[in-house]
Formats: C-alpha cells, sequence, structure tokens
C-alpha cells in the first residue's frame, strides 16, 4: 500500500485521484483545488476550505473529515465517510 503523508495542500484546477491503495493523511484543499478518493483510496484527516471541493466515489474512504465554510463535500453511493465535521456555510 503506497502511503502519502506530506500535508499536502491541493489547490488550483487540477484534479486529484486517490486510487486504489493510495492513502493521503493530513490534505488541505482549498481555493479552487479537488481530490477525487477513487476505489480503495483512503483519505486521512482532510480539511476542506473555501473553495475547494472532495468527492469520495464508490469504494473510498475518508475518515476524519473537516468541512470549513464553503468547502464542498460529495459522498457517491458507495462511498464512506466517517467522523465528518461540517462547520457553518460547508456543504
Amino acid at each position: 500500500m503506497a502511503e502519502i503523508t506530506s500535508d499536502a495542500v491541493l489547490f488550483g484546477s487540477d484534479g486529484n485521484i486517490l486510487s486504489s491503495g493510495t492513502t493521503l493523511s493530513g490534505a488541505t484543499i482549498t481555493d479552487g483545488g479537488s481530490m477525487i478518493v477513487a476505489d480503495k483510496g483512503t483519505a486521512e484527516e482532510t480539511t476542506v476550505s473555501s473553495g475547494g471541493q472532495m468527492t469520495v466515489s464508490s469504494g473510498g474512504i475518508a475518515n476524519n473529515t473537516t468541512v470549513n465554510s464553503w468547502g464542498l463535500m460529495h459522498i457517491s453511493s458507495g462511498g464512506v465517510a466517517n467522523s465528518t465535521t461540517v462547520n457553518i456555510y460547508g456543504d
């Protein structure tokens, strides 16, 4: 299993996809950044802030996610979100 633990900050127009067996820990998604957690990918301790978007596809897992003001998190059918906190104006 590949693991990325660099506390990445994802912003801009490029999409980031966590594929099978990949874990991203401590990322912040903001300012037009996006992330898709694909089948068997895992996102841990993620913060979705203003202008950021996170999608958890079928088979993907998001643990301990915080969605702040004007951030967006979408969970597709079959996606899993554990311990998610949505703050004011988060969606």
